[in-house]
């Protein structure tokens, strides 16, 4: 049975003093407030912006992530899928609109570490890079996509290694050069 409400506030049993805690406080304050789910209001997130702050260094490369939306399906490694990979990636450095530095083919989803100038946005450049693939090969695509900036050398190393791992992980390979469906270009241009 819930207590009473007191105020705006309803309060519950204090679990710890680490600031740990504090969430674990807070999560049986709500509870306490709201015992049943429904009654809680949660904002469900519906966008999430690929924006870059003007302080933010545009020779910063990203690491991209995007997805088939069906997962677990073989679309891409092969070598129709991987030739329209390809034929995108140099199409948009061609255009000025990224610099490659690492692209990877999984079955359902593509790994890649580009640097996207600050005179491009984010989410249009890979919306570019996902209708270029599309046109040589159809392609359902999941709804956006996932990049993450790399703040450092050692974490450029560090998440290309984690690219390169990745069909090894996966049980496709025994060593992550034998994979077929991967690309690296020099990186002389990139320098987080």
């Amino acid at each position: 049975k819930a207590p009473e409400k007191s105020g705006a506030f309803c309060w519950g049993a204090k679990v710890g003093a680490a600031p740990r805690a504090a969430l674990g406080y807070l999560r049986i304050r709500t509870y306490l407030c709201y015992p049943h789910p429904a009654n809680m209001d949660f904002r469900i997130r519906e966008y999430l912006p690929h924006q870059r702050p003007a302080w933010v260094n545009e020779s910063d490369p990203l690491f991209i992530t995007l997805c088939h939306q069906h997962r677990k399906v073989s679309h891409f490694d092969n070598p129709s899928g991987w030739s329209a990979i390809l034929s995108a990636t140099n199409h948009l450095a061609a255009q000025g609109k990224w610099v490659p530095v690492v692209m990877l083919a999984m079955p359902d989803h593509l790994h890649g570490i580009v640097v996207i100038p600050h005179a491009n946005r984010i989410q249009l450049t890979i919306g570019s890079f996902k209708r270029d693939i599309g046109y040589s090969w159809p392609t359902n695509w999941q709804r956006d996509a996932f990049d993450h900036r790399i703040r450092n050398y050692e974490q450029l190393m560090e998440i290309r290694a984690y690219i390169r791992a990745n069909p090894v992980r996966a049980g496709f390979i025994a060593r992550a050069e034998d994979w077929a469906y991967a690309a690296e270009w020099p990186t002389k241009q990139v320098s987080p």
